[in-house]
């Protein structure tokens, strides 16, 4: 299968506030909690640790993993073993051509944050908030020199934990030959969300279960010292002590969108100033 025209240029080199939508990214079912803004794709892939890459072998074989990633402007950037069975698959593309970049790799790559879980009256009504990306791919960019894959293994290191390449030592000569790292063209991809309450039919309102949200946040605990650093009695480096800092502010971002986007909005915007009143309230 061809890569789609839209692959052929990074998307924000064009100009363009948003990707643009192929059969395979079409909005279906309740096309109203999906996006194909750039900034919406890229806000949820920064904010994801992990994500699944489903792919084809050169077999036929169909494989998902786990992996850590990153993004650097319009490419994400994937690493692992240069023994591991993706980066065979890749070199067996390759076909003997160690300067071949741009190889056939049939993927699918998902993220998917948990921001709540959903309980309505009804079970059938149970669900989940969540933001999710969707990023199909049909090459991927095999890199080759060492400054090609540090910048690589920078994203993903930055992505995991915000600070720490420049805090730690750099790769080997011989730890660059070991690892594979490779990068996927950010193209053909589309987000979907869901915010708010549940929504319970209306023969179900009179009934006396409890219904609402439960709101589920990342909380990084306290940093833990192996015992070499107790020893030599080295801080903790600001950059983990800021970490869940950093997460408060984009759960109450992603709390004030949510009271917005919600189905009521004028309730929404009365529960906000009210909160806004009663913090003002404690602060004097």
């Amino acid at each position: 299968m061809a890569a789609p025209p839209s692959a052929t240029l990074p998307p924000c080199q064009k100009g363009l506030e948003a990707f643009e939508v192929s059969q395979r990214t079409k909005l279906g079912r309740k096309p109203g909690r999906g996006s194909h803004q750039i900034e919406k794709v890229y806000g949820i892939l920064d904010e994801g640790l992990t994500c699944t890459v489903s792919y084809l072998t050169p077999d036929g074989e169909l494989r998902a993993l786990p992996q850590l990633f990153g993004r650097d402007g319009d490419w994400l950037y994937l690493h692992g073993s240069s023994s591991a069975g993706m980066f065979k698959g890749l070199r067996k593309e390759a076909k003997g051509d160690k300067k071949k970049q741009e190889l056939k790799f049939h993927a699918v790559v998902t993220v998917a944050l948990v921001d709540g879980l959903v309980l309505a009256r009804s079970l059938m009504h149970h669900s989940i908030n969540y933001r999710s990306v969707v990023l199909f791919a049909d090459t991927a960019h095999v890199l080759h020199s060492d400054e090609e894959k540090c910048r690589g293994l920078r994203a993903i290191t930055e992505n995991t934990v915000k600070g720490r390449w420049n805090d730690a030592r750099q790769p080997s000569k011989e730890e660059l030959t070991a690892t594979g790292v490779m990068k996927i063209r950010i193209s053909e991809c589309s987000a979907k969300f869901r915010t708010g309450p549940p929504g319970d039919d209306k023969k179900d309102m009179s009934l006396s279960y409890w219904a609402g949200v439960v709101p589920i946040q990342t909380v990084y605990g306290e940093p833990v010292p192996d015992k070499e650093c107790q020893k030599k009695r080295i801080p903790v480096p600001d950059y983990l002590l800021k970490q869940n800092d950093m997460i408060s502010d984009r759960n109450l971002l992603d709390w004030v969108r949510s009271l917005i986007e919600g189905p009521d909005i004028l309730v929404s915007l009365l529960v906000l100033i009210f909160g806004v009143i009663i913090g003002l309230q404690i602060s004097v």
